[in-house]
């Protein structure tokens, strides 16, 4: 395996899988240097799948606000900044009209988290998956001020608050290691695994899913006046 630092954010992941495909690199782990610290990913050769290890979880707050009298609101940084409101039922998350109510979650907050994006859930049976839990999820993404079809620091905070609650049963005794899959707007599976860390009262947040080449082309930092 080699080991490449690269001093970017989070936007540059799709970058980082094509390049080691295109250069035919069986498996890299890749250090990612961001603002909120180091992501760690993990990229192997013909899987089609990249797995990230997110920095620590932040910020978090249960039940700091009520959306339509009686959502409670919840809220974890994992990387950026997100609220998450459990729905009753997939219909609920189905129907939303997702534009008007992420305003009025944001309204609901106290004025330091405003700029959240704003995740709607529910769980989802697990019968015949091989997951702890299943949840559906659309996510309202802050500075694009709409919808996203997949979001994985969403899909991140929202299994984070759902573990919080402990609304994740546990199969085994002494089971540390928690699969969460969600289900984002795209119909893909973003796969969140939650590690508890021995002897600390956090846990490790990783990320898993499909990755594929968008588009590919070339630019002139000059152009852009950057002093690289």
């Amino acid at each position: 395996m080699k080991n490449l630092t690269v001093i970017t954010n989070k936007q540059f992941l799709q970058s980082i899988y094509d390049f080691q495909f295109n250069h035919n690199i069986s498996q890299w782990a890749v250090i990612l240097h961001t603002d909120r610290g180091k992501v760690v990913i993990d990229v192997t050769k013909g899987s089609q799948q990249i797995v990230a290890a997110l920095p620590r979880v932040t910020d978090v707050g249960l039940k700091v606000g009520i959306w339509q009298s009686h959502h409670e609101i919840h809220c974890a940084d994992t990387g950026v900044p997100h609220a998450v409101i459990l729905l009753p039922d997939e219909t609920a998350v189905k129907q939303l009209n997702i534009d008007k109510a992420a305003l009025e979650v944001r309204a609901a907050l106290p004025l330091n988290r405003q700029s959240c994006n704003v995740n709607f859930a529910s769980m989802i049976p697990t019968v015949g998956y091989d997951a702890d839990a299943r949840v559906m999820l659309r996510t309202f993404e802050r500075g694009v001020e709409g919808e996203t079809l997949a979001c994985g620091t969403g899909a991140a905070a929202t299994a984070f608050i759902v573990h919080s609650l402990g609304l994740i049963p546990i199969k085994e005794p002494h089971q540390n290691k928690l699969k969460v899959d969600v289900v984002v707007a795209s119909g893909a599976i973003i796969t969140v695994y939650i590690t508890a860390v021995s002897n600390q009262d956090s846990v490790i947040v990783e990320i898993e899913g499909p990755a594929r080449l968008v588009f590919a082309g070339t630019f002139n930092p000059s152009s852009l006046n950057l002093h690289l």
